[in-house]
């Protein structure tokens, strides 16, 4: 019979693996109650009671509790992305760039004018703006760590 793993409890004198990247690992940082990733260099602060990790440095919370063997993610206090903030964002893509187009089409330049491609163009512009906003806040939320870990990697080969 094989004797079952040791659990370990979080404590601020192990180091432990990095729930975000996955690559690196997070150990204590010197007078902090607080963990520091050596790859994507994110902090984190810990409540030791319920043994849970929380990302200090992001704009969304983000947490994980520690089972004693790896990183469970752990469940906001509410739920990011609801039907409202949804129907916000698809309102925000696409709203602008009808509105723009709608007076393009109510009052059309004349055709024989040099600048008559314009409004299409003002309308293609509004649509991909907005849609960057839109995907941007939810990469950030989502923070590809992966890519980050990747491109500073990249960088440090590059310039050596």
């Amino acid at each position: 019979m094989v004797p079952p793993a040791p659990v370990y409890s979080l404590n601020y004198q192990d180091s432990y693996p990095c729930p975000a990247c996955r690559q690196g690992r997070i150990t204590p940082m010197t007078l902090m109650d607080a963990f520091g990733c050596n790859t994507c260099r994110h902090l984190f602060t810990a409540n030791l009671e319920s043994q849970v990790l929380l990302m200090a440095d992001s704009s969304v919370p983000r947490l994980w509790r520690w089972t004693g063997e790896y990183w469970r993610g752990g469940t906001q206090s509410q739920p990011i992305f609801t039907p409202l903030l949804i129907w916000g964002g698809v309102g925000f893509v696409i709203l602008p760039p009808l509105l723009v187009g709608l007076t393009a089409y109510i009052f059309p330049l004349l055709p024989d004018d040099p600048l008559n491609w314009l409004p299409f163009a003002w309308t293609g512009l509004t649509f991909v703006v907005h849609l960057s906003i839109v995907v941007g806040l939810v990469l950030d939320y989502y923070q590809p760590v992966f890519f980050t870990i990747w491109l500073q990697r990249w960088s440090t080969s590059r310039n050596q």
